[in-house]
């Protein structure tokens, strides 16, 4: 595979098609079909590889893939992140708040805060745009590798970590809550969320028609870290 700082060090894959036991109607989103978490160092991105299927790491406080409870300290309430029950909210203010929740959720578990990054930002907006597009909620969303859009920011240089996590919802479970509590609900989703190394993020959400529902919002996070002595 060429040089080692090129090789694909960690990857975590998992097959996540519907959580085990589905919360209330206006509390479950449908998540993506995998999540997985990257890592590497070098001026080139890493080679492609089949998958490594591993346990996810035990970070958090809810059951295996069973929605937790709506007062668990990992769900910031409204007065810390305003808006996340309101369907209505802009595109940009979707993103912000979903952050803010993430963040919530790192600093009660122990992790390091996030900062908006704007390149994983336009990563995952890139992402959700795909999986709008071509009606598939996939991490290879129009045929286009998993890790395709992390590649074409220039995030993938230096040494760097990184993450994605994908789901869609209707008007009322495609809500930052919602999506965020389903997310948490799911042990591998909930592992990228509150790596101990991420501090970087993008949210990338989009509204439209998807799989027959109306009005369907998209969400992908792109959490990561990444040194290059100067970022930009």
């Amino acid at each position: 595979m060429g040089s080692a700082v090129r090789t694909i060090i960690l990857v975590i894959a998992v097959t996540v098609t519907v959580i085990a036991v589905p919360p209330p109607a206006s509390e479950a989103a449908d998540l993506g079909d995998l999540v997985g978490i990257l890592s590497g160092g070098g001026s080139e991105p890493p080679q492609s590889q089949p998958p490594q299927s591993q346990p996810p790491e035990p970070t958090g406080t809810a059951s295996p893939d069973r929605p937790i409870p709506p007062d668990s300290k990992l769900l910031a309430p409204e007065s810390s992140c305003p808006g996340q029950s309101d369907p209505g909210l802009p595109t940009g203010a979707r993103a912000r708040v979903m952050v803010c929740m993430q963040s919530y959720a790192r600093v009660a578990k122990g992790r390091p805060e996030l900062r908006v990054f704007k390149p994983l930002r336009a990563s995952a907006t890139e992402k959700a745009r795909d999986v709008l597009r071509c009606q598939v909620l996939s991490h290879e969303a129009c045929g286009r590798d998993v890790w395709y859009w992390l590649r074409s920011v220039g995030f993938l240089q230096g040494t760097w970590l990184a993450g994605e996590v994908l789901a869609f919802g209707g008007r009322k479970t495609g809500t930052v809550r919602a999506t965020m509590r389903s997310w948490l609900g799911s042990a591998t989703h909930r592992a990228v969320l509150l790596h101990p190394r991420f501090n970087l993020a993008g949210v990338g959400t989009v509204k439209g028609r998807f799989r027959g529902v109306r009005h369907a919002t998209i969400w992908v996070a792109h959490i990561g870290n990444r040194q290059l002595g100067e970022v930009p």
